[in-house]
């Protein structure tokens, strides 16, 4: 029989190992989409973001309600917010959301936003509206990101709903610094990892390098 006599720093070794899995875990019940401005979106290119926007929204109006999950969703020239309905909301899509935070937060760019949707239905809109936004603002301007991975399939719902509303083929709009550190690279060969398949890479590489620790 094959004993394995473990160092305490090879316990702890496992323990973080299980802290990773379980925020692999956590990462994918919050299933969460970015957008970061870097610079304040001119007003007529916003106008006309909003006008496509509002397109898909009517879409899918019978699924979609206002920013606690009732009512209707609010359409402004210049600002939309919606949710789910009841049970199917969660937190409101609200474009273009912050541009400039006063006071600042540590930790986060100026113009962070964030809509953790948690795949419930209203997520293909919110997807489709991001795809939206690319088309009318470069990643200079404006970072978009998210927990899904688009060559995954996890967008596919919004990419469908932009392309039979708008007529025109869905692009990925994933990239760019949508928080501090590294940006978001230019999707190639197959695109960036999601969040929570990067969290179960680095678990099974920490086990499988654990494994060959204890046995050598």
């Amino acid at each position: 029989m094959l004993y394995l006599d473990l160092s305490e720093t090879t316990h702890m070794s496992f323990r973080l190992t299980f802290l990773l899995c379980i925020l692999c875990l956590r990462a994918n019940a919050g299933y969460t989409h970015y957008y970061t401005w870097h610079q304040a979106p001119e007003a007529v290119s916003l106008r006309e973001c909003i006008g496509e926007m509002r397109l898909l929204v009517e879409a899918r109006k019978t699924m979609l309600a206002g920013p606690e999950g009732d009512q209707a969703p609010l359409i402004e020239s210049e600002r939309l917010i919606f949710n789910g309905i009841g049970d199917d909301s969660h937190e409101p899509f609200v474009f273009p959301g912050t541009i400039v935070r006063t006071p600042p937060i540590p930790q986060l760019l100026p113009g962070f936003n964030f809509c953790k949707t948690v795949g419930k239905p209203y997520d293909e809109v919110v997807t489709a509206c991001l795809m939206v936004a690319r088309d009318h603002f470069p990643v200079s301007v404006l970072a978009i990101g998210s927990d899904g991975s688009w060559f995954g399939g996890d967008w596919r719902q919004g990419a469908s709903l932009y392309s039979s509303v708008l007529r025109r083929p869905a692009k990925n709009p994933i990239e760019g610094q949508v928080v501090l550190g590294e940006p978001v690279p230019a999707p190639e060969r197959g695109g960036v990892l999601p969040r929570t398949l990067t969290f179960a890479v680095l678990g099974v590489a920490a086990l499988f390098y654990l494994a060959i620790k204890a046995w050598g």
